[in-house]
């Protein structure tokens, strides 16, 4: 018959060395846990950082869009005024002609023409 009594090898004496392999696995499994876990709320957090940023980037973009808009509407006005200012004190009868295509004269044919462009200017002495 067998005995229950275990057999004691020496390289497997369950002696307090054991015990404190068992303690050291115990405190290391307990620290990878609670490394694992600052871990993941760390990142949990830089989730929330990197939605929280997002959120105020398309905030800025939609502000940004709005404000270029406002301006461009600004600037239009402004040409339109400034158009209407310079037309005011120009003579009306001729810009109500260049309007309708109707004014032809000397100077616009001048203007028009290629070779008042490519002419040749007369040397000056500018001392």
């Amino acid at each position: 018959m067998m005995s229950t009594e275990r057999y004691q090898n020496p390289y497997h004496e369950e002696t307090q060395n054991s015990s404190i392999h068992v303690t050291l696995q115990q405190g290391i499994e307990h620290d990878v846990g609670q490394l694992v876990s600052l871990e993941l709320t760390a990142e949990s957090m830089f989730q929330e950082e990197a939605a929280l940023l997002g959120a105020y980037v398309r905030e800025d973009l939609a502000e940004a869009r709005t404000f270029w808009g406002e301006l461009k509407e600004d600037f239009h006005t402004w040409e339109i005024s400034a158009g209407e200012m310079l037309l005011s004190v120009a003579d009306p009868s001729r810009t109500e002609w260049h309007r309708s295509g109707l004014w032809k004269s000397h100077e616009d044919e001048e203007f028009t023409d290629k070779e008042f462009h490519n002419r040749e200017l007369p040397d000056r002495d500018l001392h």
